[in-house]
């Protein structure tokens, strides 16, 4: 056995590569599950080795999946907002109006007051109407279109202060009661309700990866510094 361990050794060594019978094993990260093991840092969840830093089944470890709408960031469920909004707590919130979140999270307006273009106000700026707490322009409001609480119908738009059923702007599609640009919102990608995952992008309606990565496994990663993908 150790003439046979020796000359494989003297084999490899053409080839550059340093070889001993007693060489330490190539260094792996087991995951939550016995037996195999992965490398690069990846974990091995139910069968399969996994990026638990943008998995969203398996968020920061094994079977800690995402829900309410959130992805998986750098290892924790973070809620993904759609174009305008901005995540405050566990909701999405336009902090441009909203009087508990003015101008940024936290940032609540006095009683009385209103919100707008993300500024505390006592009054709402020329072209824009109060409803409620909030200033918005009701000719294009879906919510008050036309006049406060005037909202459209099955999901309709707001044209011109009149409600049109189905009827958005621009090309844009109506989805859950706001128009939308199909081809660049991460959740509404390409269809409404089609959501972007991991650090995918929504580019022309797609979803995809960051410029320099590549979808492995549903994670983007980049081949070039990735051990666990290499290359490809």
């Amino acid at each position: 056995m150790r003439r046979l361990a020796f000359a494989t050794c003297a084999v490899l060594a053409f080839g550059s590569i340093a070889c001993s019978p007693n060489a330490p094993p190539t260094s792996t990260t087991s995951g939550s599950t016995g037996g195999n093991s992965c490398s690069g840092g990846s974990l091995l969840c139910n069968g399969v080795c996994t990026n638990t830093a943008s998995d969203n089944q398996n968020c920061g470890g094994c079977g800690s999946a995402c829900t309410g709408g959130k992805t998986c960031q750098n290892g924790s469920c973070q809620l993904v907002c759609a174009t305008g909004q901005t995540a405050c707590g566990s909701a999405c919130t336009n902090t441009a109006t909203d009087t508990a979140n003015c101008g940024k999270c936290g940032t609540a307006c006095t009683s009385g007051q209103v919100c707008s273009s993300g500024h505390c106000g006592s009054s709402c700026p020329t072209g824009q109407t109060q409803c409620g707490t909030a200033c918005t322009n009701t000719a294009n409001d879906p919510a008050n279109c036309g006049s406060c609480g005037h909202g459209c119908a099955d999901g309709g738009a707001c044209l011109n202060s009149t409600c049109q059923a189905g009827g958005c702007p621009g090309g844009s599609t109506m989805c859950a009661g706001s128009c939308t640009d199909t081809q660049s919102d991460n959740l509404n990608c390409g269809s409404c309700g089609h959501a972007c995952t991991g650090s995918e992008l929504c580019s022309k309606g797609a979803c995809v990866c960051p410029s320099g990565g590549t979808l492995c496994g549903g994670s983007c990663t980049n081949t070039n510094t990735d051990p666990a993908n290499c290359g490809s």
